[in-house]
């Protein structure tokens, strides 16, 4: 992993190399750490391929985190820079705690993620399916929430804890439009 500085041209940070390259990497909120998975070629060991994350002000590895049953296709961190979610192949959606190491929850979630993210206050996480579901998990109550939206979500945005814009493409069409669902009386609904 190189980092460049835009305006000079010049890479100013090298992180690892892998031969087998990335499979995902997601910046913190606030710029100064990096979540990242490498590549696992054939049947591996899980343990092989951790999960890193990277403090970007020294280079130096900050966790590192045992790694997910099988290959991670998503990765996203919490906005307060405790907690990082992953989705492997398995259709696994681990929430890990960054200061214990530990999985805080663990959810079969039945189809391809396109889209995860967390709440604001960081005590949910919501995520999109190719089926055009949205997901809200509580992660205090372990209360799952389901809302079906017109269309695949492409990509979540946490407006505040109670309201999530999403992004869809409209059947295929290169033309994106927006939603917005809003917690109402415990129920997500499409406004």
């Amino acid at each position: 992993i190189r980092l460049w500085n835009m305006d000079s041209g010049i890479s100013e940070l090298q992180l690892m190399t892998t031969p087998h390259g990335l499979r995902s990497l997601h910046f913190s909120q606030d710029g100064t750490q990096l979540v990242c998975v490498k590549w696992a070629a054939g049947n591996v060991d899980r343990f092989q391929f951790p999960i890193r994350i990277y403090d970007l002000h020294t280079g130096q590895l900050k966790w590192q985190l045992p790694g997910c049953r099988q290959r991670v296709r998503r990765l996203v961190f919490a906005n307060d820079q405790t907690l990082v979610a992953s989705y492997s192949e398995t259709q696994l959606l681990e929430i890990w705690e960054l200061e214990s190491k530990n999985r805080k929850l663990i959810k079969h979630v039945g189809g391809e993620i396109r889209s995860m993210k967390f709440s604001p206050d960081c005590r949910s996480i919501a995520y999109s399916s190719t089926d055009g579901s949205l997901m809200v998990c509580d992660l205090q109550g372990d209360n799952l929430f389901k809302v079906l939206s017109p269309h695949p979500i492409d990509r979540l945005v946490w407006a505040d804890n109670q309201t999530i814009c999403c992004q869809y493409l409209d059947d295929g069409d290169l033309n994106t439009k927006s939603g917005t669902f809003r917690l109402v009386q415990s129920t997500w609904a499409l406004d």
